[in-house]
C-alpha cells in the first residue's frame, strides 16, 4: 500500500486553498470537493492514505468564470491548462497549476502540483446513452482536429462515415468549428427544465466507461467539512453520492490492498531539487 506524506499532503493543500482564494476573489461562492477528495472529507478529515491528487467539481457558468480570468490575466502563481489525451478542451476538465512548486511525474516530466477541476455538466438520464453517444464522436473528430490522431485511423469507422454525412470535409480542420460543435452539446441541457442530472466528464470519458449520473437534487445546498485543517464545501447530498461512486458501504469498506496505490506517484520537489531538475528538463 501506498501512503502519502506529509509534505506531499502540504503542497497539494496549499494548492487547494489557493484554488478557494481564487474563486473567493471570483465572487464564485461555491465549488465542492469531489471525487476521492470528497471520500476522504467524510472518512478521514483529510486525505485517504493512498491518494496523492486533489479533486473538486464546481457549475459551468462558475468555471467559466475561472477559464476567462486565467485566459486573459496572467499571475505568477497559477495557471489554468485544459484536457489531455488529445480532446484538447477545457469545457468539462482541466486542471489548476500551483506554479510556486515543481513536481516530477513518474514519467520525468517536470511540472506544478495541481487540482482536477470536473465541470457538472447537466444532462437528460433518460437520453444519455444517445448523448454519450454523440460526445465521443465529437471528441474524437476533436482530436482530428488538432492532429492528435492521423486522420486514416478512421478508415472505414463509424465516426468517419458519420462525419461525411454530416459535415463537409474541410471544416474536420477547423479548430473553432470543433471546438464550437463541442460546447454546444456539452451546453445542450444547460438552464435546461428538462435537466435531471449531473455527469462528470474526464478524459477517461472517451471510452464511456462511466456513466454514473447524480440528481440535481444532491447539490440543492452545501455543508462544510474539514480537509486537512481547512474548511471546504461538500454537496448537501454527499452521502447518496458517494454511495453512486464507492458503493453503499463506503464508510466501512476499504478497496483491496493491491488497489491502495497512488494514481500519478509524482514527487514533489524541495527548493534545492526543483533549481537542479529545472536545468535537467523542459516544463
Amino acid at each position: 500500500m501506498d501512503k502519502i506524506d506529509n509534505y506531499t499532503k502540504e503542497i497539494l493543500t496549499e494548492t487547494l486553498s489557493m484554488f478557494a482564494h481564487l474563486c473567493e476573489h471570483l465572487n464564485i461562492n461555491v465549488f465542492y470537493l469531489s471525487h476521492g477528495t470528497l471520500l476522504g472529507a467524510v472518512k478521514y478529515k483529510g486525505f485517504i492514505p493512498w491518494e496523492d491528487d486533489v479533486d473538486v467539481m464546481m457549475t459551468r457558468r462558475d468555471f467559466n468564470t475561472i477559464k476567462y480570468y486565467c485566459e486573459n490575466f496572467d499571475n505568477d502563481n497559477f495557471t489554468l491548462a485544459g484536457g489531455e489525451c488529445g480532446f484538447y478542451s477545457s469545457d468539462f476538465f482541466a486542471k489548476f497549476f500551483n506554479k510556486r512548486h515543481y513536481c516530477l511525474e513518474e514519467n520525468k516530466l517536470l511540472t506544478h502540483p495541481w487540482v482536477d477541476i470536473y465541470v457538472l455538466t447537466e444532462v437528460k438520464r433518460s437520453e444519455l446513452d444517445a448523448y454519450l453517444k454523440k460526445l465521443k464522436i465529437i471528441l474524437a473528430i476533436s482530436s482530428l482536429s488538432h492532429k492528435k490522431v492521423k486522420y486514416d485511423d478512421w478508415y472505414d469507422s463509424e465516426l468517419k462515415i458519420w462525419f461525411y454525412h454530416n459535415f463537409h470535409q474541410k471544416e474536420i480542420g477547423s479548430k473553432k468549428f470543433v471546438d464550437k460543435l463541442l460546447y454546444n452539446h456539452l451546453t445542450k441541457y444547460q438552464d435546461s427544465d428538462e435537466a435531471d442530472s449531473y455527469i462528470l466528464l474526464s478524459p477517461g470519458i472517451f471510452s464511456m466507461a462511466d456513466k454514473k449520473t447524480y440528481s440535481k437534487d444532491l447539490f440543492k445546498g452545501y455543508v462544510n467539512m474539514e480537509f486537512e485543517g481547512y474548511t471546504f464545501q461538500v454537496p448537501a447530498g454527499y452521502d447518496e453520492i458517494l454511495k453512486i461512486c464507492y458503493g453503499e458501504n463506503y464508510l466501512t469498506e476499504e478497496p483491496p490492498e493491491k488497489e491502495q496505490v497512488f494514481k500519478h506517484s509524482n514527487h514533489y520537489l524541495r527548493e534545492g531539487e526543483a533549481f537542479v531538475c529545472r536545468e535537467r528538463y523542459v516544463f
